[in-house]
């Protein structure tokens, strides 16, 4: 199943440009599925938080809608809503004491306690500015020029920073 996969997805890349089957000009069963499946899903959702508002009334405010007459779903709508209400009240709860401590260890915590070694930030800096030096001139005329066009050779080739980290000795865990 996997090599199936696998095989159809390496069809749709072309020319290195992913391609959504989507689009393209056939896959009718496709659009039908992946238009009709999410309205059908989001039209139950809608049509039962409007069955839950209507139910709130005493009399159906919209007459194609199911409405409880009984007390049975008045209660029922009553433990929902006050679930709904509780459980919204310790999220945001939850939520202010994760903030307060995210806040605490921005202020208090990472000024007490350095997460880096700042030795070897200070020399992956010197070996940036050697390799950047040796691939786009000299710091001053970098940055004197406004506008500068990079050579195709010049560009950085993937895991090509991450290679100079490891060849000095300083790479990043």
């Amino acid at each position: 199943m996997l090599a199936v996969k696998k095989k159809k997805f390496d069809n749709v890349l072309e020319g290195g440009f992913v391609e959504d089957l989507f689009f393209a000009k056939s896959n009718w069963m496709l659009k039908v599925r992946e238009i009709a499946v999410p309205v059908i899903l989001w039209g139950g959702f809608f049509y039962s938080q409007l069955s839950i508002i209507n139910s709130y009334s005493p009399k159906a405010f919209i007459p194609f809608m199911y409405h409880w007459s009984n007390e049975e779903g008045h209660d029922f709508t009553n433990y929902v809503s006050l679930a709904l209400t509780v459980g919204f009240a310790v999220v945001m709860a939850f939520s202010i004491f994760l903030l307060l401590r995210n806040n605490h260890n921005e202020k208090v915590y990472f000024e007490r306690h350095k997460l880096y070694d700042e030795a070897k930030v200070k020399q992956r800096e010197e070996a940036l500015d050697s390799f950047y030096e040796a691939r786009f001139g000299d710091r001053e005329s970098r940055e004197s020029i406004r506008f500068y066009s990079v050579k195709a050779e010049q560009n950085f080739q993937n895991g090509e920073v991450e290679g100079l980290f490891k060849e000095k000795g300083l790479e990043i865990k």
